[in-house]
């Protein structure tokens, strides 16, 4: 699967009007609801699994990105969605908001594609020049564009 296929057009949005996790979480999931890639009677399954995830221990990775992330039974595939929060979204307590964050959610049997997306997103999101580029990106078009320009260094087998 293709960086492309997780994060389909539509599945951007370049100011989110969230001002907490969960509402933040919530509005991602709406956009995954609204392009049809997660069917609308499972948003409260996928926004439990998203929060209990959370609860374990946030997935703040890196200065101004999250990758809150939950793997579903039933899911056919990975699924994900992105969005630039310029004012912030607080993940956690002890550190800086986020204004980056990217969502996804995975089929629970393919742990090995969970995971290589959280490395993979871990391993850009290192990189200080590609940070700055997300968080300074203004349209659905350039985060998305951003996010899934490498997406040959993506692959399962590298993991």
């Amino acid at each position: 699967m293709n960086l492309k296929q997780i994060l389909p057009e539509g599945a951007v949005i370049p100011e989110m009007t969230a001002r907490t996790r969960d509402e933040a979480i919530q509005e991602l999931l709406d956009v995954l609801i609204r392009i049809e890639a997660l069917v609308a009677s499972r948003r409260e399954e996928a926004l439990l699994a998203l929060l209990k995830r959370e609860s374990s221990g946030s997935t703040r990775i890196e200065e101004g990105l999250a990758i809150p992330h939950a793997r579903l039974p039933g899911l056919t595939r990975c699924v994900g969605a992105l969005g630039r929060c310029a004012h912030g979204v607080e993940f956690s307590p002890k550190e800086n908001p986020v204004r980056t964050i990217f969502l996804f959610l995975s089929p629970e049997e393919d742990n090995a594609q969970h995971l290589a997306l959280i490395q993979w997103i871990g391993k850009v999101g290192q990189n200080p020049n590609f940070l700055k580029a997300l968080h300074a990106a203004r349209t659905a078009s350039s985060l998305r564009n951003l996010m899934t320009r490498d997406e040959e260094h993506f692959r399962d087998d590298e993991y």
